[in-house]
């Protein structure tokens, strides 16, 4: 649907006694008597204090909650204590400025008597068993020089599939070359066309012409003898019913030419047509033929394919068997292989002390304030009310505070053409300059609204779209609809 500027005033309600005028600082809607400037728009907070703000306050945050997390346990078994260290480096925002650092502790576990004296016998015995692990290392040394000798397994198996042979093919070569409808040998189809009929006019005209030249002498031959002049009215009277008559002749010949070509024309395409249907006819019982031997090749193929297959099962069948039984051999000579280091591993390894069981720590969660969010959402509050009371403005110049009157407040709202601030997108239609007529809502409400994106308005007519100082882009509507 395309949608000029008067049909477009239609549908949103906008009068043409309303005017969009360019002033500093933004948009104003004009109109009748009762036009007045609009009030300018919230300042949008700054995103860089707030998020700094917002740093902050999660820091203080993180700083509690790691604090109160850190709970000094005595226990039976052994204690554990939290002291302070110092305070980190800190870094240099963007600005320059010193940002301070984190505070640092260090965790500190002690065991009780008894359990530092198993600690200690722990130690010596894992000394012993190491030196005792050291002079049997010396003795398996000698046993891993030596390779693992599989040459007692014999060969691997192996699937050898070349037994099979080659494999089965489906050869359509001996059927020859596919049957093709050849309708080359009908030459040209039959047309009607203009030429045929005037061919056809033109040569009854050129039967009908010398008696028509007869009829035409003989009428002035009698005219002289009845003493009727030329230039009287009785001899161009008479002169008026022969050219008519000539004239209803050449009506006539239309239609008589008319006629014949349409009789030649059918007598053509019907001939047409039964040489058409007997090619097609032959080209049918020719496919039917081929598709026939083709079937037959095609099940010798799958005969010869499943006898191919079960053939393949046989062998991959007997391949797997003679695998798992090498595999058991392997297992074998590798578990051989692995008791000595097994012993030594085991010598190695010794009982631990068992360390202290400390309880789980409560750890309190800490919520940093919403320092952004509260922000933004009382910039959305004024935003809101900012909103409303342009659209009231709106209404009292005009009745354009209807369902669809936001097209025409777009002048007078810094945010009403951006589509960052729009959803529920819906294209319903074009104007007669290329740009798309939207439907859609503010994020704010769910009221519906019409009207253009400023991103597209900017590549046609990069003069309509203006920038807001809250950074949201607005449309002269005024000459979006030139």
């Amino acid at each position: 649907m395309i949608l000029d500027k008067h049909s477009l005033e239609k549908v949103i309600g906008i009068s043409s006694e309303f005017e969009v005028y360019d002033l500093v600082g933004g948009l104003v809607l004009h109109g009748g008597k009762g036009g007045g400037s609009a009030p300018a728009p919230p300042a949008a907070p700054d995103p860089v204090a707030t998020a700094n703000a917002q740093g902050a306050a999660n820091k203080a945050a993180a700083i509690s909650q790691g604090e109160l997390a850190m709970v000094n346990q005595a226990t039976p078994y052994g204690n554990i204590e939290y002291t302070p260290r110092g305070v980190s480096e800190g870094y240099l925002d963007k600005d320059g400025k010193q940002v301070a650092g984190t505070p640092q502790y260090t965790a500190t576990t002690t065991l009780d008597p008894s359990s530092q004296r198993q600690l200690d016998f722990t130690n010596r015995a894992g000394e012993q068993y190491g030196q005792i692990a050291n002079t049997q290392l010396d003795e398996i040394a000698g046993k891993l020089s030596q390779p693992v000798d599989f040459a007692s397994l014999g060969q691997a198996p192996v699937a050898d599939l070349s037994t099979l042979g080659n494999a089965a093919t489906a050869n359509f070569n001996s059927l020859g070359a596919a049957p093709t409808a050849n309708y080359d040998s009908l030459g040209t189809a039959p047309v009607a066309n203009e030429q045929t009929r005037q061919a056809v006019r033109q040569s009854i005209q050129d039967r009908e012409k010398p008696f028509q030249d007869r009829r035409l002498q003989e009428l002035q031959s009698r005219l002289d003898t009845q003493g009727i002049a030329q230039g009287s009215k009785a001899y161009s009277d008479a002169m008026f019913d022969n050219n008519r008559s000539v004239n209803d002749f050449n009506l006539g010949a239309d239609g008589q030419a008319l006629g014949q070509m349409s009789q030649l024309y059918g007598m053509e395409a019907d001939q047409r047509n039964r040489a058409t249907n007997e090619i097609g006819q032959l080209y049918g019982l020719q496919a039917e033929q081929r598709g026939r031997a083709t079937n037959e090749i095609g099940q010798q193929f799958d005969f010869a394919n499943q006898s191919r297959d079960r053939s393949q099962r046989d062998i991959e069948t007997q391949y797997g068997l003679d695998a798992n039984a090498r595999d058991r051999g392997v297992n074998e000579l590798t578990q051989q292989r692995q008791i000595p280091l097994n012993e030594l591993a085991a010598m190695l390894s010794g009982s631990q002390v068992q360390g202290p069981q400390f309880v789980s720590t409560p750890a309190p969660s800490i919520q940093a304030g919403d320092i952004q969010g509260a922000t933004y959402a009382n910039y959305q509050g004024a935003q809101n009310a900012y909103n409303q009371q342009q659209q009231s403005r709106a209404s009292a110049k005009g009745g354009l505070g209807s369902t669809l009157g936001a097209l025409a407040q777009a002048g007078a709202t810094a945010y009403a053409s951006d589509r960052r601030l729009k959803k529920n997108i819906v294209k319903i239609g074009q104007l007669a300059n290329g740009l798309f007529v939207y439907l859609f809502n503010y994020i704010w409400n769910d009221q519906e609204q019409i009207g253009v994106m400023s991103d597209e308005v900017r590549k046609i007519m990069p003069h309509a779209v203006v920038v807001m100082p809250n950074g949201y882009d607005a449309v002269n509507y005024d000459e979006v609809l030139a």
